[in-house]
């Protein structure tokens, strides 16, 4: 849903429909940055599956590593 802020808001840019230079459509473009959308969804997992569950937080970091190390390591 968040990667569709970018494309989405790009397309209705393009289209004419939202202005692209507006700042609201910048902000959520940035949002819709990859990146910046996988480190949101990775922060809120960390919340929602870990921390407020209680869990162990070398548990969360080991499961972090493991689903994104190897994306760390390759750029």
């Amino acid at each position: 849903m968040l990667i569709f802020l970018n494309t989405g808001l790009n397309m209705l840019g393009t289209a004419g429909v939202v202005d692209p230079e507006a700042m609201w459509v910048q902000w959520l473009r940035l949002l819709g940055e990859t990146p910046v959308a996988l480190m949101i969804s990775v922060l809120l997992a960390m919340y929602l599956l870990g921390f407020r569950k209680n869990k162990d937080k070398t548990l969360i970091e080991t499961v972090v590593d493991s689903a994104l190390g190897r994306c760390a390591r390759s750029s």
